[in-house]
């Protein structure tokens, strides 16, 4: 199997009032695009799920070059990146209809036993071909004190197929909180997110964030048992 390349438009659900594609609805196009693929690969949850074991996504890297406009379409690619038996990187390009590159990232994902709840050591026999992307790997997000505050409880429409907050979700909570000045970003930004564990249906959860530096915000959601993610948005 050579790279798998996939086929979006960005729609009016897309954009924001300038008419340009939000960081959360490219994330979840990268999202997306890496699903089908390991499905491709024929590690698709359906197949999974048959033997007790579901894919979690653990971290992830993301840098946008530029935001597509409404209607612009563009295509993702797969590649296979850093493999060992317990963490199976996914690499993605993202280009605009004239090949110029709007996008790459790394995302790392596990295999976890759905009953344990432990990630399952497997090779995965895949000819999905590997490539370097010019992303840098995920950073380790170190956990701040203060900033602002949001309370929420996890609803039904917020859930994935393991029943957990959906990991789309995440992003959407933290570009929610986010200043304008931050959303309204054209400029080459960068997006890390670090997944600590599992929140489920009807948790009371508390998101906050806090500007670090200049051209740099990060994002925290808690839990009453702890942190259940970390996320960091940067200019680069």
């Amino acid at each position: 199997m050579k790279n798998n390349v996939y086929k979006y438009s960005i729609q009016p659900e897309d954009v924001d009032l300038t008419r340009l594609s939000t960081i959360p609805s490219l994330y979840r196009k990268i999202i997306s695009a890496v699903a089908n693929n390991i499905r491709k690969e024929g590690y698709g949850v359906d197949v999974l799920s048959e033997k007790g074991q579901t894919w979690v996504l653990v971290r992830c890297g993301i840098e946008i070059l530029r935001r597509p406009e409404l209607y612009a379409d563009l295509t993702i690619a797969v590649w296979k990146g850093d493999e060992d038996s317990i963490c199976h990187s996914r690499n993605v390009e993202i280009y605009g209809a004239t090949g110029e590159m709007l996008g790459c990232g790394i995302t790392d994902w596990s295999i976890l036993d759905k009953e344990s709840h432990r990630p399952v050591v497997m090779n995965l026999e895949s000819t999905l071909e590997a490539k370097t992307v010019t992303c840098k790997k995920p950073r380790r997000i170190i956990q701040f004190e203060g900033g602002n505050t949001k309370h929420g409880q996890v609803g039904y429409s917020e859930c994935d197929f393991n029943g957990h907050l959906n990991n789309c979700r995440y992003v959407d909570w933290f570009f929610n909180l986010l200043p304008e000045k931050a959303t309204a970003l054209s400029s080459r930004i960068r997006l890390d997110i670090n997944f600590k564990r599992e929140i489920l249906k009807g948790a009371d959860i508390i998101a906050s964030i806090k500007e670090i530096c200049s051209g740099q915000i990060d994002f925290c959601i808690r839990q009453s048992c702890g942190i259940a993610c970390l996320a960091s948005l940067s200019v680069v």
